[in-house]
Order: structure tokens, then sequence, then C-alpha cells
């Protein structure tokens, strides 16, 4: 039987559903999802508010990148994802901007995209599918690695387009640029 339909009809699914739920900025969407990243910054605060998100978002197109697009969710954070349709680049990540008054940070979770986890799992099935050797050849391993070395650079541009923005939300926030030591990664 030949699943490749049935591959590419899941994948279809997946992408629709996604681009709805980002479409109609979907709060439990935005929220929850395979964690990437989390990097978080200490800032000194001179306000308990945080800054209007007009003001933030026209900073992070003025210093970092206008392919995003915002939405807050409440008043504290801050959601963002790429341009559903448009752009050069293939992001792997939406993500959540946080600012947690009790501990006097501002955080950046990115989660992973649905359809480019599924596209990776499914891409992997369907090549060890159609290998009817016992053991798996250079060929099949050349075919799962490409796409997620592919992934693995896009994610490595995406995290350093999210450091910046950490940067320019936290400068936001204080209305001071603040040392870079303490950014951090967290688990």
């Amino acid at each position: 039987m030949d699943y490749s339909y049935v591959f590419l009809l899941a994948f279809l699914a997946v992408y629709v559903v996604e681009t709805l739920l980002q479409a109609t900025w979907n709060k439990p969407y935005f929220r929850a999802g395979v964690v990437l990243l989390n990097i978080e910054k200490a800032v000194v605060l001179r306000t308990s508010n945080p800054p209007e998100i007009e003001l933030v978002v026209e900073k992070i197109r003025i210093a970092v990148t206008s392919r995003l697009v915002f939405k807050s969710l409440s008043d504290t954070e801050l959601a963002f994802r790429d341009r559903i349709f448009g752009g050069r680049s293939y992001p792997i990540m939406r993500g959540l901007i946080e600012y947690d008054y009790a501990e006097g940070k501002v955080r950046i979770r990115g989660f992973a995209y649905w359809h480019v986890l599924f596209l990776l799992v499914d891409w992997c099935a369907f090549i060890v599918s159609y290998n009817s050797q016992s053991r798996v050849s250079t060929g099949v391993w050349f075919s799962i690695l490409l796409p997620a070395g592919i992934a693995g650079i896009a994610y490595v541009f995406q995290v350093r387009k999210l450091k910046k923005i950490l940067e320019v939300v936290a400068e936001a926030w204080t209305g001071l640029k603040q040392p870079n030591k303490s950014l951090q990664l967290s688990p």
C-alpha cells in the first residue's frame, strides 16, 4: 500500500489546524507546547507596568526584525509568531514574552511549531517505510539527517533573533540598557 498520500494529508491537516490557531491568536496555543527555548533576563524595574505593546513592537521592528507579528494575551504576556504568509525564512518556533514582576525578570519561551515537528517525524517515518532492506542504508540516513540539519540551522538563527528581542524588551520595560551578563538559558 502506498502511504505517501497518508503522510501528505496528515501533514496538511496539521498545517491547516496550526495556521488557524495562529491566525486567531488562540491563547492556549501560544502558552503551551514543546519548549525549544526558555531564556530570561533579570531587570531592574523602574515601573511595575510593562511598556505599551506598540512601543515594544516598534522597538523590535527597528532593532531586530519586522517579520514577527505580536499580540497581547494579558497584561504580562505578549505572544509572537512569524507572518503566516510571507517572509523568507523558515521559522521553527512561535513564542511568548512574559513579564515576571515577582522575580523582576523578562522571559521568552519558544515553542516548536507543530507542523515542523510533524514534518520531521513524518519524513523520517516515510523514508524508513520505503526502505525495504533489513538495515538502514547511507542514503536513508542522509535523507533523515538533512532535514534535521536544516531545522537545526533554522533553530540557531531563530535563537539569535530571540536573544536580541529579549534585550530590546528588557530595555523597553526598564528604560535602561541592561548588561548582557544576566542573560540565562533556563532548563
